[in-house]
């Protein structure tokens, strides 16, 4: 085919992301709920961060975890668990239906996305729970890895964890729920929602066909 290749229309790659966004939820928990309630929802794989996560509450004494998901490392995040002694503090409610999952996330103080940089498919990784949090008003713990943090840094509705210590989590879960319960988060949050969601980015999807 001699034809020549610049006549075709280009784009450039950002132009073609979409994101998994949710759709953007109309009931967001007021601060009056505020709790140390720390949230993991997904799948408990390796590479989750799930272990450090429960590692941490051993220096935040005052927090409880809830894990929404299934895995390959179920059964060996709850033998941690009863070894470190947390079984009064940290609830594993296994699989959850995801049209239930908005109100187990609505009672977080904070959500945690703490994937490790196993490879491209973990360090590029936008995970949807981020946006669940977002969408439920809950501030968000991330990794370093410069795809989440650069959302979280873009709309100030979190923290990055920068050093991968139980101490040092425990330290940025602590600053992110104070933080939460002063309000300071409240604002970015909406901000963050309303744009953040599926009415929006559907728009992008749609003006990608539209152009053909």
């Amino acid at each position: 085919d001699h034809r020549d290749l610049h006549s075709f229309p280009t784009r450039r790659s950002s132009d073609l992301v979409i994101r998994n966004v949710p759709l953007k939820k109309t009931e967001i928990r007021s601060s009056r709920e505020f709790t140390h309630q720390i949230l993991y929802q997904g799948a408990v794989n390796k590479g989750r961060g799930i272990e450090l996560l429960i590692q941490s509450l051993q220096f935040f004494k005052e927090a409880n975890l809830v894990i929404a998901g299934m895995g390959d490392e179920y059964l060996k995040m709850q033998d941690l668990v009863r070894e470190l002694g947390l079984t009064d503090r940290i609830t594993f409610l296994g699989h959850v239906p995801y049209d239930l999952l908005h109100k187990i996330t609505r009672q977080a103080a904070v959500g945690v996305s703490l994937e490790e940089d196993m490879g491209l498919n973990y360090r590029f990784a936008l995970p949807n729970k981020i946006f669940d949090y977002i969408q439920s008003g809950v501030p968000v713990v991330v990794s370093n890895l410069p795809v989440m943090a650069g959302l979280v840094n873009n709309f100030q509705v979190g923290e990055v964890l920068f050093e991968r210590t139980p101490e040092m989590l425990a330290q940025t879960l602590r600053r992110v729920i104070e933080n939460r319960n002063n309000q300071n988060y409240e604002h970015n949050l909406k901000i963050a929602s309303e744009t953040l969601n599926w009415d929006n980015e559907k728009q992008k999807f749609l003006s990608i066909f539209g152009s053909f």
